[in-house]
Formats: C-alpha cells, sequence, structure tokens
C-alpha cells in the first residue's frame, strides 16, 4: 500500500550550503494516512524548525490511539502512551528529553496491570 502524506507548513527558510544543494526548515502540521483517500488518519503531529514539537499522535489503522507523547524541542517529554489495538492502554512511560524516567507501566489488552 501506498503511504500518503499531507504537509501543511510554510517554507521558512533555504540556505544555499553549495550551488547544488539547500537546507530546507519546516514548520507546520504534518499528517499521514493509512490510505490513499485520506480518510484513515495514521499521525499527526507539528514540526517548528525540523523538530517534533507539542503533542504527537498515531492511530491504528482502525482508527483507535496507537501512540501519544509530547515533544520538546525533538525530544519527548512527559508521559509516553501506547495502546492495544482494542483502545485499552499498552504501556505508560515518563520521558525526559528523550530519556525514561520513572515507574514503567505495561497493561493487558483488558486493561489489567501486566508489569510495573
Amino acid at each position: 500500500m501506498t503511504e500518503t502524506i499531507t504537509i501543511g507548513c510554510e517554507l521558512s527558510e533555504i540556505t544555499p550550503s553549495d550551488k547544488n544543494n539547500f537546507k530546507i526548515i519546516f514548520s507546520g502540521v504534518i499528517r499521514t494516512y493509512h490510505d490513499e483517500e485520506k480518510t484513515q488518519l495514521k499521525e499527526e503531529y507539528f514540526i517548528s524548525d525540523n523538530k517534533k514539537e507539542g503533542i504527537y499522535k498515531s492511530y491504528h489503522n482502525n482508527g483507535q490511539l496507537n501512540v501519544e507523547v509530547n515533544y520538546i524541542d525533538g525530544k519527548m517529554n512527559e508521559i509516553y502512551k501506547s495502546y492495544h489495538y482494542n483502545g485499552q492502554l499498552n504501556v505508560e512511560v515518563n520521558y525526559i528529553d528523550d530519556k525514561r524516567n520513572g515507574i514503567f507501566k505495561s497493561y493487558y489488552n483488558n486493561g489489567q496491570l501486566c508489569l510495573k
């Protein structure tokens, strides 16, 4: 299946490093889709100066949330959550500057705590 990507962004800077190469800096919302018709959102996030910023969300192909995490300056920060295909919480762990920090929790697909 072909992955369809929609980029809603503005070109904020083009810096020629030599006459054949350019550095392109994007800022804006990125959305990818599971299907070509763009009816099933796969992921959505914001980029600021080529770095993820704010809430990142990805979705299973049934529409259920797959992953939700906050990015600050391109690094995962705060609570990372992933979800089973049925929508139940799968994993919950805190991140600070892309590094796991604190208790890791894992859940069965029925919602019961599996590992802490």
